[in-house]
């Protein structure tokens, strides 16, 4: 869920069980799907980042695996032994950095299996969900695509939106919009940097805090009533670079000491 998926999604293995419940559901609280979001949901096949960031529904590990979030499914019983190498393979004797990833490559490979060999299954409407969600779309358009789309998983999705934060659904398709486009993911974690900065300082986000996770009400009051109420200049001020602080982001990257693996 949202911050562990930042942990997570980056890497170069990313595996799914029987237990994976993959969800971004920041705009509830009047965020947005933050952590690198910018840059891997918008890379999702059948446009499901939207919908994942835009509703904030979960995802199951099939589901995961299908649209490319996951790159191997694996039992959970089998998740010990996954840790095992990697412990082993963090041995300094073992060589470089190369060798141990595709030490825990082969490792991973050896014990992944299908989803439906565990009994899970893609519930998803890919090809709705493609049709309903993506760049180029506003946020009404999804949702008059939604409303006609005659699917019980497009009334849910509909119904999460309207509950959601307009300010954060705003600044999410924006910045779906713009991370498909970024070139890296420094590019979109350095203008997700510049929107966090902001966010946070907004009432909502206070107010969303307070509804879902403090008092649990879940009736959150958004300073917006509507996304008909929110400017484009609203939007467009959270992505302004910022002033002092943000040359020090990625300073000390290339002198980072590397992982291990």
């Amino acid at each position: 869920m949202g911050g562990g998926c930042g942990v997570s999604l980056h890497g170069a293995y990313r595996v799914a069980t029987e237990n994976t419940k993959l969800a971004m559901p920041e705009c509830a609280i009047g965020l947005f799907p933050d952590v690198g979001g910018s840059w891997v949901l918008p890379r999702l096949s059948h446009n499901v980042g939207w919908y994942l960031g835009l509703t904030g529904v979960p995802i199951n590990g099939a589901e995961a695996l299908a649209v490319g979030a996951a790159t191997h499914f694996v039992r959970s019983e089998d998740c010990a032994r996954i840790d095992e190498t990697i412990e082993h393979a963090s041995s300094e004797s073992l060589g470089d950095d190369h060798a141990r990833r595709a030490m825990v490559g082969r490792a991973i490979d050896s014990l992944a299996v299908s989803p439906a060999e565990a009994g899970m299954e893609v519930k998803l409407d890919l090809e709705g969900i493609a049709r309903c969600f993506g760049p180029g779309r506003s946020v009404e358009d999804t949702l008059k695509l939604l409303d006609v789309e005659d699917a019980a998983w497009a009334v849910s999705a509909a119904k999460r939106i309207r509950r959601g934060s307009p300010l954060s659904l705003r600044l999410t398709q924006a910045m779906l919009e713009a991370g498909a486009r970024a070139a890296s993911l420094q590019d979109c974690l350095t203008m997700e940097y510049r929107m966090v900065c902001r966010v946070v300082k907004e009432p909502d986000f206070k107010e969303g805090v307070r509804a879902l996770l403090v008092d649990k009400d879940n009736k959150p009051t958004w300073m917006h009533a509507s996304l008909a109420d929110i400017p484009l200049a609203d939007v467009e001020r959270f992505f302004a670079p910022m002033e002092r602080t943000e040359s020090e982001l990625f300073a000390s990257v290339d002198d980072a000491t590397p992982s291990k693996l």
